[in-house]
């Protein structure tokens, strides 16, 4: 797992959750899924939209990695949109609510005076640890219990809704059949057991029930992230353990045996808890300085869909790619730029060669 004391903007953990869940069918059923019933009956979960992935400045750190989503109340006439912050944490950061107090508190410094300040709700997803505190913002000030009784309505205050992967199991794993199998990977890596997640049946089988294609993106994001945070001897672990699955689950061996083909490159394999951008970094530089650019498009190419899910792997659009176009295009990836940025550099007619 990553130092505590340590985060980065990009990290593998970050990367894969928010790969995963910033898709609006994923975020859509994982909220729906885990937030309380009052008050998830309050939207209208149709007019669910992603905002930004980067919505926290330099100014504060960026001390945020995740997603801000917004959404209508049910049967509301206007625009007017709740926000919904998806945080997601490795472990546990008792420095959250802080964060999120500046993020809330920079909100309203931007909403124009005469129009009504925007609800925010924090929902943090911890993959590892138990939250011990209160989940109060309150409790930062410090004070007596007696003492917060009675000041509380008075004061700055909200409270974060937290769910906590160490304290499910499966069958209280709720969303899709891509959004489960991502949480029931990162609960794994939370715990360090990186192979319990096989031992997950109903993920498992919903998984084998979905197309090649499909199939092949979602273990595309999984085992990339698996390769950046676990050991070597943990990896071999989990192919033996694949090779030893049900025959129903075949599906899954078959594509893993297929994308461990194209996983060799030394960039991936430098980037083992380094991050995935760092990872990269690594590997098209190493690629530059043997003169080899198709190392640099194989890294790239393994990379961009755990960071962008509308990126499908074996696009053809980067091997048409000048070097100087793959390193600009490694910049976006390394400064986590928005898809729009980067399809338009892969479309680009100057990158033909």
């Amino acid at each position: 797992m990553s130092d505590a004391k340590s985060e980065q903007v990009v990290n593998p953990h970050d990367a894969y959750a928010t790969s995963v869940f910033r898709q609006i069918k994923e975020a859509r059923a994982f909220f729906r899924g885990h937030l309380p019933a009052d008050l998830g009956a309050l939207f209208d979960w149709r007019t669910l939209r992603l905002e930004s992935a980067e919505f926290i400045t330099d100014e504060l750190g960026r001390q945020f990695a995740d997603l801000l989503f917004s959404v209508r109340l049910r049967g509301e006439i206007s625009d007017r949109r709740i926000r919904l912050v998806f945080e997601h944490k490795s472990d546990v950061r008792y420095k959250t609510p802080r964060q999120i107090h500046k993020y809330v508190a920079r909100q309203f410094e931007d909403t124009p005076p005469d129009e009504p300040l925007p609800p925010i709700i924090t929902v943090l997803l911890l993959q590892s640890g138990t939250w011990q505190r209160s989940t109060e913002f309150a409790a930062e000030y410090g004070l007596a219990e007696d003492v917060l009784a009675v000041l509380r309505p008075y004061l700055v205050n909200f409270r974060m809704f937290i769910i906590e992967l160490g304290s499910l199991v499966e069958n209280q794993i709720r969303g899709t059949v891509e959004g489960r199998f991502a949480l029931a990977v990162l609960k794994s890596v939370g715990e360090n057991t990186p192979l319990a997640w096989t031992a997950f049946e109903d993920v498992l089988t919903d998984l084998c029930q979905e197309d090649g294609e499909r199939l092949r993106r979602m273990l595309t994001r999984a085992w990339s992230y698996l390769s950046n945070v676990i050991s070597e001897d943990q990896r071999a672990e989990v192919k033996s353990k694949l090779k030893s699955l049900p025959k129903q689950f075949k599906p899954l061996e078959n594509t893993m045996v297929t994308l461990q083909q194209h996983w060799i490159d030394e960039g991936v394999k430098q980037g083992v808890a380094q991050g995935v951008a760092q990872g990269v970094a690594q590997g098209v530089a190493q690629g530059v300085k043997q003169g080899n650019e198709q190392g640099m498009i194989r890294t790239l190419d393994r990379v961009l869909p755990l960071i962008y899910p509308e990126y499908t792997a074996h696009d053809d659009r980067l091997s048409k790619l000048s070097a100087k176009d793959l390193d600009k295009l490694l910049s976006f990836v390394t400064a986590r730029k928005n898809w729009q940025q980067v399809e338009k550099l892969l479309n680009s007619g100057s990158s033909n060669k």
